[in-house]
């Protein structure tokens, strides 16, 4: 996530949702930014890809007035969603570690990884995401399986932010956002604007019947407001 105090807005980093884009879009604006869910603090609970539901808590806590920012996040198609997140998890390379353990161990996980709609029909979109047991705290593991509804929404389904975008229109979208957020018109020049290719269907090669019906069950939010077909 970023924050600014000095914009009044709040980004939240849907996970595998052009979120790394957009905050390094926003870091040179922001006074705060997420960290690892791991490492927060009472003082310092602002997480990478933290929830409204936890931003407004955390919010009120330190008398912040959460309804003054304003709150936007990303979507993504989301069969092409859950195939991005299953070549992550699963990614041969190490993206941080590059030591030599690091490596050996990422391609033995990547040459016994499950096919993809066993994973894909094993993930719990409504609660642990795709976190297994021995990695309790990853957030971005666990959030990139919900829904966009689930995601921005609190206990009572109220919507805690004020757009959403969509990111295969990132690229036309941006220049309303930085006129509401109050940034320089070419702010987003130096960035990539990256999985805007709407035509794109690599992904369906991982799909059958049975587990592109799945992603209709669990994303009807996205499928329904965001006119996404498989």
């Amino acid at each position: 996530m970023r924050i600014s105090h000095k914009n009044k807005f709040i980004f939240f980093a849907n996970p595998k949702s052009g979120s790394t884009t957009m905050r390094a879009l926003l870091n040179p604006f922001s006074e705060i930014s997420g960290i690892p869910f791991p490492e927060i603090t009472a003082d310092m609970p602002f997480h990478t890809h933290m929830q409204p539901i936890e931003a407004k808590a955390a919010f009120a806590k330190k008398e912040w007035d959460y309804d003054s920012y304003f709150k936007f996040t990303t979507v993504r198609n989301p069969w092409a969603r859950l195939v991005s997140l299953y070549e992550h998890i699963y990614s041969p390379k190490p993206r941080y570690d590059g030591s030599v353990k690091a490596k050996v161990m990422h391609w033995f996980k990547y040459m016994n990884r499950p096919y993809f709609k066993t994973w894909l029909l094993a993930v719990d979109p409504n609660g642990k995401g795709a976190v297994s047991d021995s990695q309790p705290g990853a957030k971005w593991r666990q959030y990139s399986v919900y829904s966009i509804d689930k995601y921005v929404s609190d206990e009572y389904g109220n919507v805690l932010v004020d757009e959403i975008l969509k990111l295969e229109n990132l690229g036309s979208l941006l220049p309303n956002i930085l006129e509401k957020l109050h940034l320089p018109a070419d702010a987003a020049s130096s960035i990539a604007v990256r999985n805007q290719r709407t035509n794109d269907s690599n992904y369906k090669q991982y799909y059958d019947e049975e587990s592109i019906d799945f992603i209709k069950t669990h994303y009807r939010s996205e499928i329904e407001n965001f006119g996404y077909q498989f």
